[in-house]
């Protein structure tokens, strides 16, 4: 089966084409013919799973339409049912209700051993892998597979790259790719101060979204045409949220990925800002999950 590769990205330290997995899908539990917008809705200051909340609107009809207490709690029930064992641990013909399981890499654990200040490192968790390849330049690669029940509906990858000058951190390419065609593909950033193992405040003012309407199978969505850029001098210590939301036609809930960048803080010899060290995170890095 052909897939449509656009463009590349670096992995590793290497630049390579975007990779992907080709996965079948079949439709079950279809939703009611009902329209659904989602994004991060309140900007209030809180920590990175709730702030990645959706606040999910049925149009058309009523049926199987969510609480508001529900929608509010959605993002955190979403990393609660990807991280349970009785989920991902079982094979897929055991599964119940929606479900997403990381893609552990292969490296998880074993190359966490990067000392604070380091210049360069790879540091994975079970959700995906963080390199810093200088004080300025760092990126994040997660993939995971998401399904309902027994049934795997599809496989996502989502990567970002940010690139320090002075004061700016750029997160560009920001990229997502899906193994079945999804629509509201929604690009979210924002901008936390604090230090590390800390969840981050939100600086005002600094929310942005960017929308792709829909997305073709085996095709990578981009954050055009500059990505998401922050900046700030207020504090000492940032670090950046980027994430994706989207939905899949025919199939109640939305997926969403998310990612804290590297802690960045004033440097001592320039007047500029520099990656910590690549294993310097905020408190609850990465988020995923899939709601139906």
């Amino acid at each position: 089966m052909a897939f449509n590769c656009l463009g590349t990205i670096r992995m590793n330290g290497v630049r390579h084409e975007y990779s992907t997995f080709l996965f079948s899908a079949r439709r079950v539990r279809p939703r009611s013919q009902t329209s659904c917008r989602h994004g991060l809705g309140s900007r209030a200051n809180r920590d990175h799973d709730a702030r990645f909340n959706k606040r999910c609107r049925r149009d058309v009809g009523t049926a199987g339409r969510p609480s508001d207490s529900e929608n509010r709690d959605a993002g955190r029930r979403g990393d609660r049912q990807r991280d349970r064992g009785d989920q991902c641990s079982k094979p897929v013909s055991k599964r119940v209700g929606a479900w997403f399981c990381a893609r552990t890499p292969k490296t998880a654990s074993s190359q966490g051993a990067a000392a604070p200040n380091a210049t360069a490192g790879t540091y994975c968790l079970t959700s995906g892998c963080y390199n810093q390849y200088s004080i300025t330049s760092a990126d994040y690669s997660e993939s995971g597979d998401w399904g309902w029940a027994d049934t795997t509906l599809g496989s996502n990858e989502f990567y970002v790259d940010w690139s320090l000058n002075g004061a700016q951190n750029t997160a560009k390419p920001v990229t997502y790719y899906n193994s079945v065609a999804t629509k509201n593909i929604l690009f979210e950033g924002d901008l936390l101060q604090g230090g590390a193992n800390r969840p981050g405040t939100e600086v005002g003012g600094k929310w942005s979204t960017y929308k792709v309407s829909s997305l073709p199978a085996w095709t990578n969505a981009y954050w055009d045409p500059n990505g998401y850029k922050s900046y700030d001098t207020s504090y000492a210590c940032y670090s950046q949220l980027v994430g994706v939301t989207w939905s899949y036609a025919n199939y109640a809930g939305y997926g969403y990925v998310s990612a804290k960048s590297i802690i960045y803080c004033k440097s001592h010899n320039t007047a500029g800002y520099e990656f910590q060290g690549v294993n310097v995170l905020p408190s609850s890095p990465t988020n995923a999950g899939y709601n139906s």
